[in-house]
């Protein structure tokens, strides 16, 4: 799985500092061998920074990524690569079934 930061939204001012980072919206995507894939995307809400604040001129998409990979629960991380499998697998799917007026 691969993440990839599309936004990041920030308070103009909070608590004294400038620019803080509250969310960051981002991608996830997995490939199957063809080459093909499939995508996720989400906001994640980030924690206040306390003493370790970084200056919005000194964020690198390195510290922005670590930010959003430590803010979200192992939980939430496996849910997404197992959302993901699935899209990849139901691209692979060659049968279905439905009705074509019904959109249920």
């Amino acid at each position: 799985m691969k993440f990839i930061i599309k936004k990041m939204s920030y308070a103009i001012e909070q608590g004294g500092k400038n620019f803080v980072v509250t969310h960051i919206e981002w991608e996830a995507f997995e490939f199957n061998a063809d080459g093909k894939s499939v995508s996720v995307s989400g906001i994640t809400q980030l924690p206040s920074p306390g003493s370790s604040f970084t200056e919005w001129s000194d964020i690198t998409e390195s510290i922005a990524m670590s930010w959003l990979l430590n803010s979200m629960p192992e939980s939430s991380k496996a849910d997404l690569e197992e959302l993901l499998k699935t899209k990849l697998n139901n691209l692979n799917q060659t049968d279905g079934s439905g009705l074509p007026w019904s959109s249920n």
